[in-house]
């Protein structure tokens, strides 16, 4: 094998062979696909609602980073790692700007305000801007086997910090101004964001002060639990409008757990038993899911009998109290009638009386 200073360093290459986390692929691939097959599956159930296209694309940008950050461990040419670690950054905010966006849209039903779009484009168009100047990506180091970063870093975790700090206040307020049912939902969702971008942030930030970026895998292992709390929320309180969530999203985790293991195992028997696991779980799942899915049917026609015989209880009820109206109508009507006849004969008789006197009799 050919090597040089350019497209592939000898000292990179073995420094990947020796220092590459036994995690690398466990923290990278179940999590991106977790995330991106439930972002999927609300959009397709929901492909009209704001909350879930928004969802949809945070990740998409969280599947990018993985597959981004990934190959920063992978590749060893030195082109390549520059041209993709010069994205990794902006990706990352666009991450924590989408988590609060979805927050607002979410929680309050509504898109957010024009001004708030603006401020958010405002803090991350320099990224943009300066993305292919030398703020943002200085050269290579040989030795750490890394791209260097310019100044545009620190405006970066600024930003990311500020978003940060955005979304909590948010939330927070959120919280506490809601009763009920949204409380709940909000504290939930405030839970699974507390969980993951904090973690997340620091794990980053830390890895970039110490050059210690084993730490970073640990960082995105939070991303399932953030996931584990939409799940909860749609299945609890019917976020999306989607039933089957929880059973399709446990099949999927299980399958993506055991096919990220192909990565790890090295012996060929090890493969196979892993495979053969890997169909069970498939087969298995499947089963429970239309389990699940023919129980959930036979709720719901139950449900839309009760409410068939509600709404003709409704209407009877509605009929009869109709005719309860009429009938009192015509009660009325009918002693009124009786009353004025017996008012009537009195003044016959009186009148009568009166004559009688007159002449006599």
């Amino acid at each position: 094998m050919d090597f040089n200073l350019v497209t592939l360093s000898e000292a990179c290459q073995i420094w990947r062979q020796t220092s590459m986390p036994q995690l690398l692929y466990f923290s990278h691939i179940p999590t991106a696909i977790i995330a991106l097959l439930l972002g999927f599956f609300v959009f397709f159930k929901n492909k009209k609602s704001l909350a879930g296209k928004i969802l949809f694309l945070f990740s998409i940008f969280f599947f990018l980073w993985c597959a981004d950050d990934l190959n920063l461990w992978l590749n060893p040419d030195s082109r390549v790692v520059i041209f993709l670690w010069s994205f990794v950054n902006l990706i990352e905010l666009l991450i924590f700007s989408g988590t609060l966006y979805f927050s607002y849209v979410f929680l309050e039903k509504k898109d957010a305000p024009l001004k708030y779009k603006l401020i958010g484009l405002f803090l991350i168009l320099p990224l943009v801007l300066f993305m292919p100047t030398e703020m943002n990506m200085t050269g290579f180091d040989d030795q750490l086997c890394e791209a260097t970063q310019g100044p545009l870093l620190y405006y970066f975790y600024s930003v990311e910090i500020l978003f940060l700090l955005w979304t909590i206040v948010y939330l927070i307020k959120k919280i506490i101004s809601s009763k009920g049912t949204e409380k709940k939902i909000a504290a939930y969702l405030s839970a699974g964001i507390f969980l993951f971008l904090p973690f997340f942030s620091a794990a980053s930030l830390i890895s970039t002060m110490t050059g210690e970026w084993i730490l970073l895998q640990y960082g995105l292992f939070t991303m399932p639990v953030f996931m584990g709390f939409l799940v909860y929320l749609i299945v609890q309180y019917k976020a999306f409008d989607i039933k089957l969530i929880s059973a399709q999203a446990l099949v999927i985790a299980i399958i993506a757990l055991i096919g990220s293991q192909f990565f790890l195992i090295k012996n060929l028997a090890n493969n196979v038993l892993n495979a053969v696991t890997m169909a069970l779980v498939a087969i298995f799942g499947w089963w429970l899911v239309n389990s699940v899915r023919k129980e959930v049917e036979a709720k719901e026609m139950l449900e839309q009998k009760v409410q068939e015989r509600t709404k003709e209880l409704g209407q009877s009820k509605k009929v009869a109290e109709e005719r309860a109206v009429e009938l009192e109508k015509w009660y009325k009507l009918t002693i009124g009638r009786e009353l004025r006849m017996a008012e009537l004969k009195e003044k016959i008789k009186e009148t009568e009386g009166k004559n009688d006197q007159k002449t006599g009799f």
